[in-house]
């Protein structure tokens, strides 16, 4: 008979009746053995890991993984991270480790980083090390733990009585708090622009036409371009319920190109080009991208509007105001801090012919979909929001850092319903930035 996980799996399952240590102690035997067919570094790390846990008693040494192999969001973390050390939340003394695995998507990043932090990218075998070192209690000492961290960033707790997939990640930077964004609010951007880098920038400037002493905003909607093109042979249908219409934000880039403000159209890979011939309005994404100028251009800006999604790390990172439109799911660890404003994605129920209110959606595992078919199966229709709607609330932050908002009493209690709504059901902590104020005013029927 072949000797297959599935086979392995039935025998322990018999044993476990008999003995629970003695099936535990065997998957970690099957465990063990599936991963030395697999993987040429378990025996160099196995050794690795007696070190790691003798040295303990000298200096703690612990591991955080980036996933960088396809996404950006997942590069802000090292900010996060460098923020809490000015501010003396990471552990003193510890020797830190970062590490990804998979090809290294963003090296302009990357090199930033690295300059920063202990950073090894492509490194299996610190993968290795972090993976077995799991498999022993006490492991969390291990951990690059966030003070200040989303609770979706993942926080293991194994043992050796738990089951571990082989190809279950290791824990990446475990969490503790609600919203890492509060810790960079606090401390300045630690990534800067060497000169030969500010020269480029300002050639690149130069030729798109935007002047770099100029006040502009980006803006960005996610759509299926980039991932199709890193992995044209995914089917990426899954997260179209993500995605937007570029055009959905031309009249707010078109009213804020009259008031004499620039304009610049961010992404790494688009769609499609924009459909403007105001000079204002820069499509960026379309003709001059690179990573360096992402990078430059998002730290520069004075606010950036976008969709939910990796590019998100720019203005993180460089402590910029957004706005995030077309939210989905609501919870999202990026609404993170009460300078931003946010839209959701509204939920039409196709059998009932109305829309979920924010209860219904956050009493229920509607606010866990992930896939474009949750919806398609619960008979719910994803709805974009509306160019109106996208030009009110940019409008709204404009008007918010120029210092002339005002808010009505009546817009002042539809806020505080919603922070309300979001407190009883224990999603407070998770949404800290203010809904825009016209979309509560002409969505009310979602607020109850």
């Amino acid at each position: 008979m072949k000797v297959t996980e599935a086979n392995i799996v039935v025998k322990l399952k018999i044993l476990s009746k008999k003995n629970h240590y003695v099936y535990s102690l065997l998957r970690l035997v099957k465990i063990g053995f599936l991963i030395l067919l697999k993987s040429p570094y378990f025996l160099t790390a196995i050794p690795s890991v007696v070190l790691l846990r003798l040295l303990k008693f000298v200096v703690v040494i612990r591991f955080g993984n980036l996933d960088a192999s396809i996404a950006f969001g997942g590069f802000w973390s090292p900010e996060l991270y460098l923020s809490e050390k000015d501010l003396g939340l990471q552990k003193k003394g510890a020797v830190d480790i970062f590490y990804s695995v998979g090809p290294l998507k963003f090296q302009t990043l990357a090199k930033k980083w690295k300059s920063l932090i202990r950073f090894y990218p492509e490194s299996d075998l610190l993968e290795m090390i972090h993976r077995i070192n799991q498999w022993i209690p006490g492991y969390e000492d291990h951990v690059i733990v966030f003070e200040t961290s989303h609770p979706y960033i993942l926080n293991y707790k194994l043992s050796l009585l738990k089951t571990l997939s082989l190809f279950e990640r290791p824990a990446h930077l475990a969490a503790r708090g609600s919203s890492g964004r509060e810790s960079l609010m606090k401390t300045e951007p630690h990534i800067t622009f060497t000169m030969e880098e500010e020269t480029i920038a300002k050639e690149i400037f130069q030729k798109i036409k935007l002047p770099d002493n100029y006040q502009y905003i980006c803006f960005h909607v996610r759509d299926s371009a980039y991932k199709l093109e890193i992995i044209p042979d995914r089917d990426w249908n899954y997260h179209n319920y993500r995605d937007s219409d570029i055009n959905a934000c031309l009249p707010m880039a078109e009213t804020l190109a009259q008031r004499e403000y620039f304009l610049v159209r961010m992404g790494a890979k688009v769609e499609k080009p924009l459909d403007t011939n105001s000079p204002r309005i820069i499509d960026y994404a379309s003709n001059y991208q690179s990573e360096l100028m992402d990078l430059y251009i998002g730290s520069k800006c004075w606010f950036f509007v976008c969709g939910a999604c990796g590019i998100t790390t720019i203005p993180i990172v460089f402590r910029k105001p957004i706005v995030l439109l077309n939210l989905i799911p609501m919870d999202a660890p990026i609404t993170g801090t009460e300078y931003d404003l946010f839209l959701p994605k509204k939920l039409w129920l196709r059998k009932e012919k109305r829309f979920l209110t924010f209860r219904e959606i956050f009493e229920s595992k509607i606010i866990e979909y992930d896939n474009t078919k949750d919806y398609e199966d619960s008979g719910i229709e994803v709805i974009d929001n509306s160019s109106e709607e996208i030009k009110d609330v940019v409008l709204e932050m404009e008007a918010r850092l120029l210092g002339v908002w005002s808010e009505t009493e009546e817009e002042m209690e539809l806020q505080q319903k919603f922070k309300q709504i979001l407190n009883n059901c224990k999603m407070e902590n998770n949404i800290m930035s203010r809904i825009g104020t016209k979309f509560l005013q002409k969505n009310v029927e979602l607020l109850y």
